[in-house]
């Protein structure tokens, strides 16, 4: 996990994409399994700050992980994040299009403002490791 941990990002960590598989229920183990993603650049919401900024973190298709228990990354001074899944509309195709990503009717808040840090303001947390299982989610569709 420390390789894949980029410090050049303003924000999260390159780790974002490591995930947690059941490998049996019987056993109750877990297999971790590094996801291939693509992390954008900042983006600010606004031009003056300050102002809320956020990052796209995508899953590459090609490696996509059928179903998974826990997302695991390190934070770097990211205070909150959010996590939207896209759900592509009734009459679109497996693949989707440019324009049903960009169209925010397709993306479901599966968790919103869950908070990394205790104070934004300090940095005693501000580089921990976090597990983010599925029990925070509202709403999680394998589709």
């Amino acid at each position: 996990m420390e390789s894949m941990y980029s410090k050049y990002m303003d924000g999260m960590g390159a780790g974002l994409g490591s995930v947690v598989n059941p490998v049996s229920e019987a056993d109750n183990k877990f297999s971790i399994k590094v996801a291939d993603c693509t992390i954008s650049n900042k983006v600010n919401v606004k031009a003056q700050k300050p102002c809320l900024s956020y990052f796209d973190v995508t899953l590459n298709k090609d490696t996509e992980i059928a179903f998974f228990s826990y997302l695991v990354f390190q934070n770097f001074y990211t205070n909150t994040v959010s996590i939207k899944q896209f759900i592509p509309s009734s009459g679109s195709a497996s693949a989707a299009s440019k324009e049903d990503l960009k169209n925010d009717k397709n993306w479901v808040t599966i968790l919103k403002n869950y908070r990394l840090m205790a104070n934004a303001h300090f940095e005693n947390d501000a580089q921990n490791y976090h597990i983010i299982g599925i029990e925070l989610v509202s709403r999680l569709s394998y589709c």
